[in-house]
């Protein structure tokens, strides 16, 4: 944990030197100003820390103000940066392809920089400006929640049972940030659904059990016929497993822990914890081999796993995962795909499961998504037309 808090605040403290350093080339002249934004460039790098802190203390009102401040303030960075670093590759290179100065003549004024370059300060303002407009309109789409369908056909569902209709929620992170607004939108969607069986697959919870406690009513009220099942992500531990199980029982979510559950005489669905509970010390080693040595051979059987990786073995049909938020904010998704070497969506794994892996309902940190809109998920799993 410490060592991952300390590779994030380095490389968001550098992005902040960056950005510091091209404002000082487009205003020059600031004087006194230099202080100020410094000591809130300063404000900004600790601020996911002081959220945390803040809320964990109780201090709920100052946590939520400096939490819409600071994460707003982290998405805008974000894009910030990769403009700017994309308008400095260019102008770099043109400067490059136009070779070393030229002489020059008396009494003819000559520029600095090659026609079509960027100035340093243009740059900085047209980073600006990218910026802003990619923070409003990652704000409209993080809120265009979007029904995905996929479909399923299978020979171990029985022909008389008809289409069961199995609805994936993922990452939506309620805490400080996505609260009942925007729960209540992401729920309309699954209730349009009509979901026979609803799944959680982590990051459902992202702050203290008793700031979102009240959240949980808005779960209640969805009628399942075959159950609402879920499981812990990274998040989930980094809040505290205890209150993320108390939040979970109070939704109607039955947490599987390497466990199962045979929902229906042809279904079962399984779920581990994230790794993260093992690193911690609170998942016991070697869960998921365990449970994958006991799923059954004649049911459909469905895999609830955070992160996106597949462990090799046992009779999985379905994986069902999330946890890189398709990056949230291009081109973020690069990373994540440099990471887990998957994209969102439905794809076949290796040992031949179907792995679906879902952009994620809500958002983390920034309250914005750039071309990763959000999603609920709707699989239909349809049964195989029987031998003639």
């Amino acid at each position: 944990m410490l060592l991952l808090l300390s590779a994030f605040l380095l490389i968001y403290g550098a992005m902040h030197c960056y950005f510091y350093w091209r404002l000082r080339g487009a205003l020059p002249n600031l004087g006194a100003g230099r202080a100020m934004v410094g000591l809130f460039l300063l404000l900004m790098i600790l601020a996911p820390v002081l959220v945390r802190l803040l809320e964990r203390e109780g201090g709920a009102v100052a946590a939520t103000l400096l939490a819409h401040l600071g994460f707003g303030w982290m998405g805008f960075l974000y894009l910030f940066t990769v403009v700017a670093l994309m308008l400095d590759a260019l102008r770099l290179l043109r400067i490059r392809l136009a070779g070393p100065p030229k002489l020059a003549l008396p009494g003819v004024a000559t520029s600095r920089w090659p026609a079509r370059v960027p100035a340093p300060a243009a740059v900085f303002w047209l980073a600006f400006l990218a910026a802003v407009a990619g923070c409003a309109y990652g704000y409209r789409e993080a809120l265009d929640i979007r029904l995905e369908q996929v479909r399923i056909v299978s020979d171990k569902l029985p022909p008389a049972e008809g289409v069961v209709r199995i609805v994936q929620i993922t990452d939506i992170h309620l805490g400080l940030i996505v609260r009942e607004r925007r729960l209540e939108r992401m729920l309309a969607v699954v209730a349009q659904a009509r979901p026979d069986l609803l799944l959680a697959t982590g990051d459902i919870v992202d702050g203290q059990g008793d700031g979102i406690a009240p959240l949980a009513e808005q779960f209640r009220r969805l009628k399942t016929p075959l159950g609402k099942f879920a499981i812990l992500g990274n998040h989930e531990f980094y809040v505290g497993a205890t209150a993320s199980l108390d939040f979970h029982e109070s939704a109607g979510f039955t947490v599987l822990r390497g466990e199962l559950s045979r929902v229906t005489p042809w279904l079962t669905v399984a779920g581990v914890d994230d790794i993260t509970g093992e690193r911690l010390g609170l998942t016991p080693p070697g869960q998921e081999e365990e449970l994958l040595a006991l799923l059954p051979e004649e049911t459909f059987n469905i895999l609830l796993r955070h992160q996106p990786r597949v462990v090799p073995g046992g009779l999985v049909d379905l994986q069902l995962s999330g946890h890189i938020h398709r990056g949230q904010i291009f081109p973020f998704n690069l990373f994540t795909w440099l990471a887990y070497r998957v994209s969102t969506g439905l794809s076949v794994a290796a040992d031949g499961r179907y792995l679906y892996v879902g952009r994620g309902t809500g958002t983390w940190g920034p309250p914005i998504r750039f071309l990763a809109p959000p999603e609920v998920t709707l699989i239909e799993l349809i049964p195989a037309p029987a031998a003639s």
